[in-house]
């Protein structure tokens, strides 16, 4: 059963938004053999979640998605901004029980 509630999109969207994706890989890349230090990884996570959130709204269709859905991918996202609170938490704390 389709449960679409717009209109399907044009295949110059699809190639549109492939193409950024592209051109993202590509950046981060570049970023990677820059010499940036330390803030390489940051720019590197600030690409990928750009990424991510291109395929989730366009290629797994999260534009026409209903309510439902979204309450989804907000439970997700804040379930993963715990992840990183605690992974951040015992990173910034875990010097201070080495000395």
């Amino acid at each position: 059963m389709n449960e679409h509630s717009g209109a399907q999109p044009s295949k110059t969207s699809y190639f549109t938004v492939f193409l950024l994706i592209a051109g993202l890989v590509f950046l981060a890349v570049g970023v990677s053999f820059a010499e940036l230090g330390p803030s390489a990884v940051y720019a590197n996570l600030l690409i990928a979640g750009l990424q991510s959130c291109l395929l989730g709204y366009f290629f797994m269709h999260l534009k026409g998605a209903g309510q439902l859905t979204w309450l989804i991918v907000g439970a997700g996202l804040f379930w993963l901004a715990i992840l990183f609170a605690l992974l951040l938490t015992d990173y910034l704390t875990r010097h201070i029980a080495a000395y």
